[in-house]
């Protein structure tokens, strides 16, 4: 199928997920188990759509300024554009989450962070006097007592952030002025209710309070736009800076990231693609500095939610296939194989660059050079744990296997039918991502297995081992939306090859680049839209 076609196939998906949630009044999940609620959109609605289609419009324009740009682009000027990218990825969600129904908008980040049964982290934070120490040493009694709700099932990372931020507003006074003054004013509503209506016997929001949660729900906008950073840099590995910097701007318009901020998994999706990065090019480049901070983000990332154990899995079965393809398959054909297959590959650069996108461009490590990876890794996770141990009195391992056991501890308390989620589950992650977005995804995987087969779709095999595994085993039966959004970001690194040009960029004259632009322009556009559609229909939390 050529390019061209599958831009006019974008309609179908696209026209399938409006339909669905602004057509029908379906329920979005399972009945009587889970279900995403729907809402009337804000008032007046042709005013909330004018807002989008312009931020739509801008953010278009300025990323296709910057494909024309960032190939030719010395390192600080590439470095530039990326943070222009963040910048617009900024204010792309930012107009989206206020297009939303009213108390769904950016007001939702107090409501939100401030009650127990959206997260509850605030309040663990602002409700435990305790030195820092005393609460870590305390924390393994505390999940021993089995919650099986967000507490429990958490280790002590998001609490003790909120502890540094009430800690940071109550010694910078001149932080917490500037903070308050920075309230939109929808956020400043809200908060203000929360002042003057919190629920009986808690003590009602202060100032500093005010300036936490409010600077929480800032920094989570900002660590969910900055994912289109690590993510470019991933998708570098195996792409052109263009093709890369065309996919990796494809994140922001990820509906589940607008309709679920400012909540942490919102966030967990940088720390996916960080690692992801770090351990790649550390690994097949043997940078070994960037091995241990692989190893030391995941320790980060495991701090705060369990969800990243599967991408430590991930990480794993990328590299184990990389063996494969290069010392099981095509034999070891020494340092820069890889590089020089897809340079004498000519059909595949024809093409969409089957062999440019799956081939990794530096050596594939030798077994000796892997291990000394590895190590450096399991250095910068293991020591961290030792230090904390150590230092803090906290047993980290002990501290996991307790949120584990709590986790299934939950579906006894909470019925769900197992087969029903079995079903859902799946579509419930392609409208999240984007509907078009799975659909460029799985294009690219049946490129890449015509041509090549299986062993060149690494990056496929290694998302959906992981995936399938979480499917099958039934830990998410409800949420999936919310719950899976760390492995989104994967979707965008299968289908990254899909935007490379036909030809070399000195070979490319306007006529080539034609195609290459009603491609992209019909992604993004599908996807802009979709992230509209549910972004102004469906809310991803229910409180009062």
């Amino acid at each position: 199928m050529r390019r061209a076609g599958l831009s006019l196939l974008l309609c179908v998906p696209t026209a399938a997920v409006i339909g669905l949630i602004w057509g029908t009044e379906l329920p979005l999940g399972v009945p009587n188990e889970w279900t995403w609620a729907r809402a009337e959109p804000a008032a007046p609605v042709v005013l909330t759509f004018v807002s989008l289609a312009l931020a739509a419009i801008g953010y278009f324009a300025f990323v296709w300024i910057g494909a024309n740009r960032i190939e030719r682009s010395r390192p600080m000027a590439r470095a530039g554009w990326l943070i222009g990218l963040f910048l617009a990825g900024c204010g792309w969600l930012w107009t989206a989450q206020e297009s939303a129904p009213e108390s769904y908008q950016l007001s939702k980040a107090a409501w939100v962070l401030y009650s127990p049964g959206a997260s509850g982290y605030f309040t663990e934070a602002r409700a435990d006097p305790r030195p820092l120490g005393t609460f870590l040493r305390d924390y393994e009694r505390r999940m021993s007592e089995g919650d099986v709700l967000h507490i429990g099932t958490h280790p002590p990372g998001l609490i003790v952030i909120f502890r540094g931020l009430l800690a940071l507003c109550r010694e910078f006074p001149r932080l917490t002025d500037f903070v308050v003054a920075s309230e939109p004013d929808s956020v400043r509503l809200s908060l203000d209710a929360l002042a003057e209506t919190g629920p009986p016997g808690r003590r009602p929001l202060d100032r500093i309070d005010r300036a936490v949660l409010w600077l929480a729900g800032f920094l989570a906008q900002s660590v969910a736009a900055l994912t289109v950073l690590p993510l470019f840099g991933l998708l570098r590995q195996s792409c052109s800076a263009r093709a890369s910097w065309l996919a990796a701007a494809l994140w922001p318009t990820v509906p589940a990231v607008a309709i679920f901020l400012p909540k942490s998994d919102a966030l967990f999706p940088f720390l996916t693609a960080l690692i992801l990065w770090l351990w790649l090019t550390g690994a097949e480049r043997g940078l070994y500095l960037r091995c241990i901070l692989a190893g030391f983000t995941l320790w980060l990332a495991l701090c705060l939610s369990l969800a990243f154990l599967p991408i430590a899995f991930l990480a794993a079965v990328v590299t184990g296939w990389s063996r494969w393809l290069y010392a099981g398959g095509t034999g070891d054909r020494g340092p820069g194989t890889g590089k020089r297959y897809a340079e004498s590959d000519q059909s595949a650069r024809q093409t969409v660059s089957i062999s440019a996108a799956f081939h990794p461009s530096s050596p594939v490590p030798g077994p000796r050079s892997l291990f000394r990876s590895i190590t450096y890794a399991a250095l910068g996770f293991a020591l961290p744990i030792l230090a904390l141990r150590l230092l803090a009195g906290i047993n980290l391992p002990a501290v996991w296997w307790l949120n584990l056991r709590n986790h299934a501890g939950f579906y006894r308390q909470f019925t769900r039918t197992y087969w029903k989620w079995l079903l859902v589950n799946p579509i419930e992650l392609a409208i999240a991502a984007g509907l078009p977005l799975v659909c460029l995804a799985v294009y690219a995987v049946v490129r890449q297995w015509r041509a090549h087969g299986w062993r060149a779709c690494r990056p496929a095999v290694a998302f959906l081992a992981t995936w399938g595994i979480l499917w099958l085993s039934g830990k998410n039966m409800g949420e999936a939306a919310r719950l899976w959004i760390f492995l989104i970001p994967c979707l965008i690194w299968i289908a990254g090859g899909l935007f490379e040009e036909p030809f070399r960029l000195a070979h490319r004259t306007a006529e080539e680049r034609t195609p290459l632009f009603g491609f992209w322009s019909a992604a993004l556009t599908a996807q802009l839209i979709v992230c509209a559609a549910l972004v102004t229909r469906v809310v991803g939390f229910q409180y009062s």
